[in-house]
């Protein structure tokens, strides 16, 4: 299940944030969701925020955890950064002051990486 580690977000709202943060997590969840070569619910996506960046004006998002696939292509990896972009871009206040946006994703590859999991 994808990981969205999200820096700067916070950079952008000098007051509380709780609402607009929510609005912004299922933005997030929504554009990797909706990006069918993933075959991702929004349910399966976290969305954490690791604080500020150097420059105080960007965004970067790092989409981690896609387990590889073969559906999972280069081209569907790219539409999903895109799609991210977009969604964060409806935020009319970010889009008027960031100096830019990065979106990446790294792909977990359990044939190379140690990898664990839990479920009840």
């Amino acid at each position: 299940m994808p990981l969205v580690e999200v820096f700067g977000f916070e950079n952008h709202y000098e007051k509380k944030v709780d609402a607009r943060l929510e609005n912004f997590n299922n933005k997030i969840r929504a554009a990797i969701a909706e990006t069918k070569g993933l075959s991702v619910t929004e349910k399966q996506v976290t969305v954490v925020h690791s604080g500020d960046v150097s420059n105080r004006k960007e965004l970067i998002v790092i989409i981690r955890g896609l387990f590889v696939r073969s559906e999972r292509t280069q081209k569907v990896k790219q539409e999903a950064c895109n799609r991210v972009r977009e969604n964060i871009l409806t935020f009319g206040h970010i889009a008027r002051i960031t100096n830019g946006i990065e979106v990446w994703t790294e792909p977990l590859d359990t044939t190379k990486e140690g990898f664990a999991v839990y479920k009840k």
